[in-house]
């Protein structure tokens, strides 16, 4: 694969760019309001719709430095006459197929592997957004992907709160990062299953995961309680309807 990288690491410059877009393929129904996905190797590559203001390309540096297990984050940032255009991440090739038959062991052990990123998002105070069932795919295991709006504090400095201590914000970070998870996983859950289901079964599913997860506690995690309310024999299916007694 042709390196993609300019003269500073993490960044490719116009020429290199120039000879990527020629070998990029659009990928069909990625597109979005911030702008357009490509496929390039095994690249994805997000061409944006709109200028980059420095604030976020700040975030953006910051959000490079992390390293992170299951969190897709930003590679390299593309430069297209001195300005920021667009940038690189790992492609993550789902097929969208149901998750009926993925067993319950194995998916709570890939939970775990988001969880772990979640506690580095606390120590490094950056706040999550924008997670739903759509920007969370499935291929050899889990992966959140469209991170590039992440918000990390030492960048957007007006969102701290200086009345507390930096535990504080650091624990409050992570209770806002564990609701856009648990809601965005759930929703993933229930848009994976297969037709066997109705969309009514899916929905009440859904309606019952959250409550439940609201119910316990403001800390719980989804990893956590599915792994507390399954067996080790169960796949995602018979878990799911154990949950709605069929």
């Amino acid at each position: 694969m042709q390196q993609l990288r300019g003269d500073i690491m993490g960044t490719i410059f116009d020429k290199d760019f120039d000879t990527i877009k020629q070998k990029m393929e659009k990928v069909d129904g990625a597109s979005g309001r911030e702008g357009d996905i490509y496929r390039y190797n095994n690249l994805a590559i997000k061409i944006l719709k709109r200028p980059v203001f420095k604030h976020l390309e700040d975030g953006y540096d910051y959000l490079m430095t992390l390293s992170t297990k299951r969190f897709v984050l930003m590679k390299d940032k593309i430069y297209k006459d001195c300005h920021m255009i667009g940038y690189t991440m790992d492609y993550i090739d789902d097929n969208n197929s149901p998750v009926d038959n993925i067993p319950m062991p194995l998916f709570i052990s890939e939970l775990e592997k988001i969880k772990e990123d979640l506690e580095t998002f606390k120590k490094h105070e950056v706040y999550i957004v924008d997670v739903h069932g759509n920007n969370i795919m499935y291929s050899n295991g889990l992966h959140v992907i469209d991170t590039a709006s992440y918000m990390p504090l030492s960048v957007y400095t007006e969102l701290k709160d200086y009345s507390l201590t930096e535990q504080e914000m650091k624990n409050n970070i992570h209770l806002d990062n564990l609701v856009q998870i648990n809601t965005g996983m759930t929703e993933f859950l229930t848009n994976r299953l297969s037709q066997s289901f109705t969309q009514e079964e899916r929905d009440i599913f859904k309606q019952k995961l959250l409550k439940d997860l609201l119910e316990c506690s403001k800390e719980t995690y989804i990893g956590d309680y599915l792994k507390n309310s399954s067996s080790d024999s169960e796949t995602i299916s018979t878990y799911v309807s154990k949950r709605l007694h069929r």
